[in-house]
């Protein structure tokens, strides 16, 4: 299991691998949802505090990228 307090998300899955691709491609999905509507999510309370950790999702590049920010 992998927790990611900072971007409120959660996977589980039969290995580490496969649970560090699970949590990698949700941030990912949750950063481009939130790059797409920063100004609204800017304002929310529960998710004005992700944007640096967005930031930094979208600064890898792709998805697969995103799993060296978990190890």
């Amino acid at each position: 299991m992998a927790f990611c307090p900072e971007l409120d998300i959660a996977a589980e899955a039969a290995s580490k691998d496969a649970v560090l691709a699970d949590i990698a491609s949700m941030a990912w999905e949750y950063a481009q949802v939130f790059d797409a509507e920063r100004e609204r999510f800017r304002r929310a309370p529960s998710r004005a505090g992700h944007e640096q950790y967005v930031d930094e999702v979208l600064e890898c590049g792709d998805e697969r990228r995103v799993i060296h920010l978990f190890l």
